[in-house]
Order: C-alpha cells, then structure tokens, then sequence
C-alpha cells in the first residue's frame, strides 16, 4: 500500500458507474508496473550497461515509446537480482498480462454484463502482483518529494506522502543518510532507506498534488517526459528532465538515443557559458562546409580562456543532435597543468587516462573501437538467420 494506491482504492469504493470502476482497476494495474519499472530502473539500470550493454541499448529502445508490453519487457530485464517472485497459484505472471489487457480492453466492446468479469480478472491480477514479493509493492511504502536543501543544518527537505493517505509538509533527512535531487520523487518502506523512482511517479505539488505516471519520452535529446494523469483525463501534461541521461554505458563509452558513441569523461566545468563566437566557427569547422573532410584544427589561448571547456561542450552537443553529424566522438586530452583561478598560477595536474604521445592516442581510440566492434558482433550473432 502506498499513498497512489490508496487513492485509487478509495476512488473504487466510491463509485459503481461502470465505465469509472473499470478505469480504476486498470489504472491500478497499470500503475503498479510503472512503479515497479521506476523502482528497478533506478536500482539497476546503470549496472545492467557493466553486464550487458546490448540488452541496456534494447532497454533505451523500448522506454522511448512503451507500449505495456514493453514495459513488462523492462521490468524483467531490469529485475537482475530476482526480486520479483512469480506466483502460480493464480496461473498469472507480468508475462501474460500484455495479452489479457488487449483481451479486456482491446478493439472489442464491453458492456455492463462484462463488468463482473472484468473486475474480478483485474483485481485477480492487482493481488497477483502484491503477492510477487517485490518490495516497494509489497510493503506499505511513503513517498518523499525533495523541494529543497537546508545549507545550515545540512539536511534535505519537502513533502512526504504517507501510506495511509495523508501528507505532511515538514519532512526533512540528513544529507548523511541519503543524496538527494531536487523535485525528485523517491520511496521509502523501511528506516532511513529511499529509492528513486522519478521521472517514472510524478506527484505536481503545484497542482494540488495531482498524480501522473511516464507516458511517452516525448523529446528524447532533451529527456522531456509526456505523462498520463491518473486522477483525470490530461495527457498533455510534460515535464523535462534535464538530469536524466538516455544513455547505454558499460562504464567506459556510451550511447545516446541519436545512436552516437562517445567516450565517458568528465567536463572540466559545472557550468558552461558561452562568450562570443568561437563555438559557433569550430561547428562551422566540423559540420559546415568542412564536413566529410579529414581535417585538424588548432584552438590556441592563454590558460584558462575556456579551450577545454569549448571542446567537451562540443562534444556533447554533437552527442545529442537529431541528425546524428557523427557516429563515434571520442575527447582525449594530453593537458598536465591549468590555470588556478584562485592564485592565479599555472599549476600541474594529474589527468586520469592523459595522453602523452602520439602513440597512446592510436591506442586508445582503437580501444574505443574495437570495444565497440566486439558489441556489434554479438548483436549480429544474436539475430536469426533464415537458410
């Protein structure tokens, strides 16, 4: 039981207009699997890139416009600990449901005689699912919206939706017990334990606390998010997640929704802004007229006028453009001092991976490749062939 969950019960006790009831029930299935998928997704997805880096890149696929198919797809793919149990008694499973849900709600018509019917195989499955073991459904699980951080006392503050229905406004945890992002929704059903499950649940605190769940990744380079509200009808709703990368990564490169590779690195900036045209003339360079070309440029500067910072900045652009200008962009770096802005000194740094010869830079672009090459063959093996 959770504070959404006990939303829809008390919404089904109160109505016995038909086409409502049904809605309820299918809602609370629906938003059950949802749940569950933001819960492992959280958990698991950046570990499952470090396992299996096709079958995360085949996860990035699907969540972009999920049929429920696909979202119990995820699930247990996502599921790499077995923490959902599935129980026969009932001869259900996550599987089967996709293909009983197009039966029930599908292209036919239903009518009052059906009703019955179609509450009781909906309600058997809402109890199937509690019974799966998994614990953020089984468990009376709380909800926490963080709104904000307390420098002062070092502590993390917002709103907490109970189990059994009522909020409080005044909740706050410790910056030692837990990391939290702001205007993310997390889950919590033991002591000081919390689970992301943003941007999955949405509760719009602006909104009267209205309740949606993920729809559809509506602008995939922008990570901007369609939902479903469940409490009304408004599938205009959309919210953007600036934080939340698309990305397939083992750890060493990943991919993006445009289907570009790049190598992981980490911008030397928190914030990057931009002063005059210089990054408007290097676009220019790459993509412009120059394009196709095997060509090099030179960025010569003081230090500390921002030439690293321009090039990674580039470099992830580029990573999330439409129309995709390159496949592989790769950013090395044979840097060893910068400039302190505090002293104003050029002093020596130590770069993970730096570059130091000509040699080294082969190597490691061909690393890049060749790691690349190894997860196309296996995607290749594993496709079908006809004789």
């Amino acid at each position: 039981m959770d504070y959404i969950i006990n939303y829809i019960n008390r919404k089904i006790e109160r109505y016995d207009e038909q086409a409502i009831l049904k809605d309820y029930y299918r809602v609370r299935v629906e938003y059950c699997l949802f749940l569950i998928l933001g819960y492992l997704w959280n958990k698991n997805f950046e570990k499952i890139g470090i396992m299996d880096f096709p079958k995360q890149e085949n996860i990035l696929r699907s969540i972009q416009k999920p049929t429920i198919g696909n979202v119990v797809h995820m699930i247990k793919m996502l599921d790499i600990h077995n923490e959902i149990k599935e129980n026969n008694q009932t001869g259900l499973d996550l599987t089967q449901y996709p293909k009983i849900r197009n039966e029930l709600v599908g292209h036919g018509y239903s009518f009052e005689d059906g009703l019955s019917s179609f509450i009781e195989t909906y309600d058997v499955i809402y109890n199937n699912i509690l019974r799966m073991g998994i614990p953020i459904i089984a468990k009376n699980t709380d909800f926490v919206l963080c709104q904000g951080y307390d420098k002062k006392n070092a502590c993390y503050y917002g709103t907490l939706y109970k189990h059994d229905g009522k909020c409080n406004g005044k909740w706050k945890c410790s910056e030692k017990v837990h990391e939290f992002k702001m205007d993310n929704l997390y889950s919590t059903f033991s002591v000081n334990d919390y689970h992301r499950i943003s941007p999955f649940i949405h509760i719009d605190i602006d909104d009267n606390d209205a309740l949606y769940i993920y729809n559809v990744l509506d602008q995939p380079l922008l990570g901007r998010i369609k939902y479903n509200r469940i409490d009304k009808t408004d599938s205009s709703y959309s919210l953007l997640w600036e934080e939340l990368e698309f990305t397939a990564t083992n750890g060493v490169i990943k991919k993006h929704v445009n289907r570009s590779v790049t190598n992981i690195f980490k911008p030397n900036y928190s914030k990057y802004i931009e002063i005059g045209t210089i990054k408007d003339k290097l676009y220019e360079f790459l993509i412009g007229k120059q394009k196709g070309s095997s060509v090099c440029i030179t960025l010569w500067g003081h230090g500390g006028n921002g030439k690293t910072a321009t090039v990674q900045k580039i470099c992830e652009e580029l990573a999330y453009k439409k129309d995709r200008p390159f496949e592989f962009i790769f950013f090395l770096t044979a840097k060893d001092r910068e400039l302190n802005k505090y002293t104003g000194k050029i002093e020596h740094i130590n770069v993970e991976n730096r570059i130091t010869t000509f040699d080294e830079l082969i190597r490691s672009l061909s690393l890049f490749y060749t790691m690349r090459a190894a997860y196309i063959m296996r995607e290749l093996l594993m496709i079908p062939v006809k004789c």
